[in-house]
């Protein structure tokens, strides 16, 4: 997506008998230029459907990371409408493995700044109970 370019969506887990073990991260990432480049949680859900809007706050990459840590198979459904374009991404589970790696360090060390910078501002996390917290809430 451009930045400044919306898009509505709404996805879906079905039937999950444990919504905890369904990880599910909203994020963006700007390409990489010589192995390095941004990336941004906007959200995190515990397998909880989750809709809304997005208007992405740079060029670049966003979309979901999904996990599935249960043996059962799991239906995903993912509607969007809007200004965006679908295209084959590479598997960046190893970037996304080194952010949370950051984020616990940066938390340890109760480096606010640091977290600002890898959280959007209206970032949250639904936990797989149903209650919601902010970053702030759920980077401990």
């Amino acid at each position: 997506m451009k930045q400044g370019e919306t898009l509505v969506y709404h996805i879906a887990y079905g039937q999950l008998s444990d919504p905890a073990r369904m990880v599910s991260e909203f994020h963006g990432h700007t390409p990489q230029v010589d192995g390095v480049g941004d990336l941004m949680f906007y959200a995190k859900t515990g397998g909880q459907p989750q809709s809304g809007s997005f208007t992405a706050p740079w060029d670049g990459i966003h979309g979901w990371y999904l996990k599935n840590e249960s043996a059962a198979e799991v239906t995903v459904t993912l509607e969007l409408a809007g200004f965006y374009e679908l295209e084959e991404v590479p598997d960046v589970a190893a970037e996304i493995l080194a952010l949370r790696s950051r984020i616990a360090a940066a938390a340890e060390a109760n480096d606010i700044a640091a977290l600002d910078r890898m959280f959007a501002p209206d970032f949250t996390h639904t936990h797989a109970a149903g209650w919601t917290t902010g970053w702030r809430g759920s980077a401990r």
